[in-house]
């Protein structure tokens, strides 16, 4: 294969690699969606025909699905966004072989930098030691998602307690849900982290020119 179809090959599957990563958070919707289903019947039902046991292990099961979608989501990002990164680079290397992710050319704190809480957030850039904090937000429809999750997580919480009577059950699944929607928050953390680490990683390396890697070949 010719060096020029062998980049454009690539090029076409780094760029077809976002879409598919909202494909497959729609999968998980397909799970997802039935679930939910089963519990608006279960709020329906309760208390005449669905016991109290039954109607809390279908709530704090539901924040589970919940918390595991919205980590899948913010997954997802952090995947698109190293993905992004070795494109960038792969649009502005003469050899394909050189595209191998060497540096992030986003400055560190810059407004251009895809590891802080203010590129994605505005009013985050108020407070400096706000808008610096790891974060790596799911792009575009996954975001959407990602949203979805955090706010159907809110409201089963608030639906159980406005659905039952106070007592250890209800308790029970408040704390689970307020956990789950606390670690939800902490996704997009966590994957800040892990992208800042790799950007400084590959920052640190020496830079290569074609010269370099072509005569490194040939040796």
């Amino acid at each position: 294969m010719a060096e020029t179809d062998l980049r454009a090959t690539g090029h076409r599957l780094f760029l077809e690699a976002p879409r598919h990563r909202e494909q497959e958070v729609l999968r998980y919707l397909a799970i997802l969606g039935p679930a939910l289903g089963g519990f608006l019947w279960l709020a329906m039902k309760y208390p005449k025909d669905v016991t109290a046991v039954t109607f809390h292990v279908a709530a704090i099961a539901l924040q589970g699905l919940m918390l595991l979608g919205a980590w899948y989501g913010a997954a997802l990002g952090y995947n698109y966004r190293c993905i992004t990164m070795l494109l960038s680079k792969e649009e502005k290397s003469p050899d394909l072989a050189d595209a191998a992710l060497e540096a992030w050319a986003d400055a560190p704190g810059g407004s251009g930098d895809r590891t802080t809480l203010g590129h994605y957030f505005r009013w985050a850039r108020r407070w400096p030691w706000l808008s610096n904090r790891p974060w790596c937000f799911p792009p575009e429809l996954v975001a959407v998602f990602w949203w979805a999750f955090l706010i159907c997580t809110a409201f089963l919480t608030l639906a159980t307690v406005a659905i039952c009577d106070w007592g250890w059950p209800v308790g029970l699944t408040v704390i689970c849900g307020a956990g789950a929607f606390v670690l939800s928050l902490v996704a997009p953390w966590h994957f800040g982290k892990k992208l800042r680490s790799v950007r400084e990683k590959e920052a640190s390396k020496p830079a290569t020119g074609p010269e370099e890697n072509n005569h490194e070949r040939r040796s």
